[in-house]
């Protein structure tokens, strides 16, 4: 049967028949939205609210429920990250609840948690991702400030006083829009880019070395994030502009991945880019998948300054249940590097304060402060503490 003749069945809806918003809190970290459900009627669980994904995810089982989840087939799925392709396996007939909506016959891929290490770098426990199958049932609306997240009926929707609107193409279930971009010396071009709640960086190119060094881009090398597929090496490079409709975004940060990370056949030819919530948060966003369009109006964070770890460090926690931090990689020639920071350094001290006393969160933001901050480090190393001091530079 077509599935235009079952609209519901795999569609979320208000538990309220008659209700024609809902407001649901959500959590902010690392310029990600994580927001409550429920899975078969598990505990509470949260998940990154990502438009850039088709398939709703988890990577990491309940740690008091036995979860059912009837699976069918074994996939192999892939995305940025230099890793291999990710095994999953394909369960059907969930239930997912939201508070406020419920969405019966719901798909969801179940990772190999052993797999997925992408945990080990938030600073709070996740244990999926949901996109489209939220997206296409709401107009969802995104107050990244405040928290919030509302989700209308389609048919109660009214975009007055919402901002500029713009139109964007969904192809493949994902959201992409046109973006003038202007590089260095004023080279401009139009670039199609994802529209990306799940991608926590500002914006990222899909360029060969070739194309990169057309634009006369320049920056520094080092690991750009984390994707499905395990970390992202590329370069880290800040740009004259980039516009949405009628805004226009100065001197944000680029990422150009490696060819490596967005290679092996795992990206279709149209995705060539990304725009990431270092930019979006600072709109009061409104997405329409029904109507393939986005709102815009700007809020208070449309000013701050486009921040990146300059320091050099990379930290993870190996533990998620102790407050202990590792550095997982230094950057080659960056200022923790020739400080002598090594990879395997147990953090003890930041700026007098110790680690254990802090989130994750805490922590990457001393480590992406303005330019000439002053960091003072203490790490423990073969059993013997070690003390750092240097100012955070400018590289960009």
């Amino acid at each position: 049967m077509p599935a235009s003749a079952q609209p519901y069945f795999n569609s979320f809806r208000p538990d309220d028949s008659l209700a024609k918003k809902l407001v649901i809190p959500f959590k902010a970290t690392q310029n990600l939205i994580l927001i409550p459900l429920f899975l078969n009627h598990s505990d509470t669980l949260w998940f990154i609210l990502d438009s850039g994904v088709r398939n709703t995810i988890l990577f990491r089982m309940p740690e008091k429920d036995s979860l059912q989840m009837t699976g069918s087939r074994v996939l192999q799925i892939g995305g940025l990250g230099t890793g291999e392709n990710v095994s999953v396996l394909h369960t059907y007939n969930n239930i997912i609840q939201i508070p406020g909506i419920t969405g019966m016959n719901q798909d969801v891929l179940l990772v190999n948690d052993s797999t997925f290490k992408i945990k080990n770098r938030l600073a709070v426990k996740v244990h999926g991702i949901i996109g489209y199958a939220l997206f296409k049932d709401f107009i969802v609306e995104i107050n990244y400030p405040a928290e919030r997240l509302t989700l209308y009926r389609p048919s109660a929707f009214r975009p007055k006083g919402r901002g500029r609107e713009l139109e964007f193409e969904l192809i493949d279930q994902k959201p992409f829009i046109e973006v003038p971009v202007t590089f260095s010396h004023g080279k401009s071009s139009l670039h199609k880019l994802l529209l990306d709640s799940g991608a926590g960086f500002s914006a990222a190119l899909f360029l060969s070395g070739q194309e990169r060094k057309a634009i006369g881009s320049s920056g520094i090398y080092g690991t750009l994030g984390y994707g499905l597929n395990g970390h992202m090496k590329g370069y880290l490079s800040r740009i004259e502009a980039l516009q949405l409709g009628p805004y226009l975004i100065r001197n944000p940060l680029i990422t150009f991945p490696d060819s490596m990370a967005t290679g092996k056949g795992r990206l279709p030819e149209y995705h060539i880019g990304i725009i990431g919530m270092d930019i979006l948060k600072r709109f009061h966003l409104t997405i329409s998948y029904p109507d393939q369009k986005i709102w815009l109006k700007k809020n208070r964070m449309f000013r701050n300054h486009f921040l990146y770890n300059s320091s050099g460090i990379e930290i993870e926690r190996p533990f998620e249940n102790l407050p202990l931090y590792m550095v997982k990689e230094v950057r080659q020639g960056s200022v923790a590097a020739r400080a002598g920071i090594l990879p395997g350094d147990q953090l003890v001290e930041v700026n007098g304060k110790e680690s254990k006393e802090m989130e994750l969160s805490e922590l990457i933001g001393l480590f992406s402060g303005r330019p000439h901050k002053r960091l003072k480090i203490t790490v423990l190393r073969n059993g013997e503490e070690l003390h750092f001091r240097f100012r955070i530079p400018d590289e960009l």
